[in-house]
């Protein structure tokens, strides 16, 4: 399996010594706590993540999400990373991938 950018830049940011967040509260903890965040979402990764799972969301814009479109959208996210990724990658790194991405213009 052929590894894209921005898979490429993920497995940089994971090796040892290294941490989202300039290793905030310290390396340990933040090694720790990052695969439970959750993905941070914009309205163009609502708009993505909808459409290709076919979410039916009620909102169209980030002002909008109920409770329930963000479960919603933190399923597809786990979707996404297991289809896409092979489980390899965190929300967070999902995050920056698909901001890349979907961020381009």
């Amino acid at each position: 399996m052929k590894m894209g950018k921005a898979m490429a830049v993920t497995r940089r940011l994971n090796e040892p010594g290294r941490s989202y967040y300039c290793s905030l509260p310290s390396p340990e903890t933040a090694r720790r706590i990052h695969p439970l965040l959750h993905l941070a979402i914009n309205t163009p990764i609502m708009n993505h993540l909808g459409q290709k799972y076919t979410l039916g969301l009620a909102a169209s814009s980030i002002a909008q999400i109920s409770e329930t479109d963000y479960k919603l959208l933190q399923d597809a996210a786990d979707q996404e990373i297991a289809s896409a990724f092979g489980g390899r990658i965190t929300r967070i790194e999902l995050d920056d991938v698909l901001w890349r991405r979907l961020n381009r213009n």
